[in-house]
């Protein structure tokens, strides 16, 4: 699996798995999600259930620096 430029996920560990959890946090664009599981589909899994366990509602504020920089 190709992301960013690097390779992350060996296909060779998957040999054998019939089921799979994937997780992510807060800081995980949700684009790196998708692309995770559009991997999965290209090569045939097509059966993928979301559940979301726990609700995030972390919002981080930029630093007043950058603030300061986009006002002027």
């Amino acid at each position: 699996m190709r992301f960013a430029g690097r390779t992350d996920v060996k296909t060779a560990w998957l040999v054998g798995v019939e089921t799979l959890g994937l997780t992510s946090g807060a800081s995980v664009p949700e684009s790196l999600v998708q692309g995770v599981l559009s991997w999965f589909r290209e090569r045939g899994v097509h059966s993928i259930t979301s559940r979301r366990t726990i609700t995030e509602s972390v919002a981080y504020r930029p630093p007043t620096e950058l603030k300061d920089q986009a006002a002027a």
